[in-house]
């Protein structure tokens, strides 16, 4: 069997960019396809295996395939059939982007905290029931998507991803959000739409640089939702009134909030 397609196209191209999505792959291909057609993985700088039915990657694999590709800044994993990542992915110490969602993740290595660049990391999609402490030392986050998920809680030391700009969560089954949350000084998206949340915690006030929240499909107090109607600043004057804590425990219907977004 030769070289896949995406291969060729790359050693022709020499553009940098090297696509292998939906070429039916159920593996990584081998470093001898890379010598055939004379592409050099050190000139790689986006890899795509999107939509391919590739269920294991080892820490033997990541270790040589991966490893050759050291200036590597984008890796799309989406739609396979993954449960596990390898544990040394820190390999690829260049990485900017990395895609798996729309996998089959349960859950991820104790490594993963090791790639120094990275900014977006997206999981959406997957079988997770927690996080390791580790995602919180990814600390260049820009954006991080954990939506459709099975998450019940977010690690305590969330706030340590400093530069985070953009937290997709939605479609989970969050009961509370860690006091860290409040660090997130830089946060200006938080999608929490269809979780278990009954009430914001006063904290969430500080989060102030947010402009794109959505919190529909929660089982919030009324009082959260007559604020939400009118805007996140509104809601976030509203904890912060002396009252909040007593309002809460007034009786009231809780009814899940059908406002699509405000900002």
């Amino acid at each position: 069997m030769g070289a896949p397609d995406g291969i060729k196209r790359a050693a022709r191209d020499q553009s940098g960019h090297l696509s292998l999505a939906g070429s039916k792959l159920k593996k990584l291909p081998k470093s001898k396809y890379f010598v055939a057609e004379k592409l050099d993985p050190t000139t790689i700088r986006t890899l795509t295996l999107s939509n391919n039915a590739i269920a294991k990657i080892t820490d033997e694999t990541a270790m040589t395939m991966l490893a050759e590709m050291t200036k590597v800044e984008s890796l799309n994993l989406f739609g396979n059939h993954l449960k596990h990542l390898p544990s040394n992915l820190s390999v690829l110490s260049h990485l900017e982007l990395l895609i798996v969602s729309n996998n089959r993740l349960v859950d991820l290595p104790a490594g993963f905290g090791g790639c120094p660049r990275l900014r977006v990391l997206d999981l959406s999609a997957n079988q997770l029931k927690e996080l390791r402490p580790q995602l919180c030392q990814l600390t260049t986050l820009r954006e991080l998507h954990l939506s459709d998920n099975k998450l019940t809680e977010l690690p305590v030391d969330i706030g340590q991803l400093q530069e985070l700009q953009v937290l997709g969560l939605r479609n989970n089954r969050l009961t509370a959000l860690p006091a860290s949350l409040a660090q997130l000084k830089a946060l200006r998206k938080l999608l929490l739409q269809n979780n278990k949340l009954k009430s914001l915690p006063k904290y969430f006030a500080e989060c102030t640089n947010i402009t794109a929240l959505e919190l529909y499909g929660n089982p919030m107090h009324p009082c959260i939702i007559d604020a939400f109607a009118s805007g996140v600043q509104y809601l976030q004057a509203f904890i912060q009134r002396a009252d909040y804590e007593q309002q809460l425990a007034t009786k009231g219907k809780r009814s899940r909030l059908t406002r699509a977004r405000s900002g």
